[in-house]
């Protein structure tokens, strides 16, 4: 099945789903300015805020709070 996936998409299903979390923790970020990082990360799927930002910046390039501040 993972084969099939990153077939069609390019990606591993792990990949994929990271991606995803991702976005969402960028459009939160951008649309609930006061939420604290730690709640961003839980809402994702990151019960631990650390694994959450080391992830972040692996994707973005720029840890959570580097990312709100360039937004502002």
């Amino acid at each position: 099945m993972g084969k099939c996936f990153k077939k069609v998409t390019g990606e591993t299903p792990l990949k994929y789903m990271t991606g995803l979390r991702i976005n969402e923790a960028k459009r939160m970020l951008a649309a609930f300015e006061d939420m604290d990082i730690k709640t961003v990360g839980k809402a994702v799927g990151y019960s631990d805020s650390h694994y959450f930002s080391r992830i972040f910046k692996n994707k973005t390039g720029l840890y959570p709070s580097e990312y709100r501040q360039r937004l502002q």
